[in-house]
């Protein structure tokens, strides 16, 4: 949901310019992105997170309307910029690769569709029947059906309807050893899940010993920023750097992201073009109306 907002939202909060800004991601506003939500409800839960995503704002802080003048202003503003985006929110704790078709295809009548959301991958009860009735009954293990998630995501879902999917998952129980390594090995469904994906990796909270592997990268500077969460990106298919560890500093109340560097699997710092997870922020054109009000 995070990465739908901050790719897909017209404007966007800049935290260090204190005003909303044009999203570099989305220039031409004609962006267009779907959220499917399994859990969470859209009016309770789901809009409250993309709202504190757009604003700003923490998500305890518009629970509790425990704001500023300002704050209820920018809180106003950034719902007008989510309904002039091109966001569409969808409740399906059921779903299977048919729905998720029909709700694409609906919309790529009237617009392109650009981003598909799924939160998050899990065995649904249709998604089972669906696995099952696809391969005559032959499929029955939870290894089988998380490679017909992972096939269909990628053959039915972005390569037929040309469109970029991100999804998450759970982990296994391997995520309480802290000996255990950041890879495959610690997802639900395991490489089966992993087999069509481009792009995988798992972020976690940096542990004490991954600070002392950067202790001298750290004393370089970063302006005195200390990661939080570290993203291990196991696969990185067509890419250069096949694996590698980007410790960033994260916001879980506002999905505010910042990366501050990037090492290699064995925590030697790399020399790459940073590519901000939170859109690179332009400054707002005149006309817009909001120059000296936030």
């Amino acid at each position: 949901l995070g990465e739908i907002g901050s790719l897909i939202a017209i404007e966007i909060w800049d935290h260090d310019k204190q005003a909303f800004v044009k999203n570099h991601n989305n220039p031409k506003g004609d962006l267009s992105g779907i959220y499917i939500g399994t859990e969470l409800e859209l009016d309770m839960e789901v809009d409250i997170i993309l709202w504190a995503v757009v604003s700003g704002i923490e998500t305890s802080k518009i629970i509790e309307m425990d704001l500023t003048k300002e704050e209820e202003g920018r809180l106003d503003y950034a719902i007008e910029i989510i309904k002039r985006s091109k966001i569409h929110l969808y409740d399906r704790p059921n779903y299977d690769i048919a729905q998720l078709e029909g709700i694409v295809k609906k919309h790529q009548i009237d617009e392109d569709v650009d981003v598909l959301g799924i939160d998050y991958i899990m065995l649904t009860s249709n998604l089972v029947l669906e696995a099952r009735e696809y391969s005559q009954n032959m499929w029955t293990r939870e290894d089988q059906l998380f490679l017909f998630i992972s096939k269909s995501f990628k053959e039915r879902l972005a390569n037929a309807l040309n469109i970029y999917v991100s999804s998450s998952t759970q982990l296994n129980r391997s995520v309480n050893d802290k000996a255990s390594e950041k890879n495959a090995g610690m997802i639900r469904g395991s490489f089966s899940l992993c087999d069509k994906v481009d792009c995988a990796s798992i972020v976690l909270e940096v542990e004490k010993k991954e600070l002392e592997f950067v202790d001298e990268i750290l004393k370089k500077g970063w302006d005195n920023k200390k990661p939080t969460h570290v993203e291990h990106i196991f696969k990185n298919r067509g890419g250069k750097i096949k694996a590698c560890r980007i410790f960033k500093r994260m916001n879980l109340g506002n999905m505010k992201m910042e990366d501050l560097f990037c090492t290699d699997w064995d925590y030697k710092l790399l020399d790459v073009d940073q590519v901000f997870a939170e859109p690179y922020l332009e400054e707002q054109e005149e006309g817009n109306g909001l120059e000296g009000i936030f």
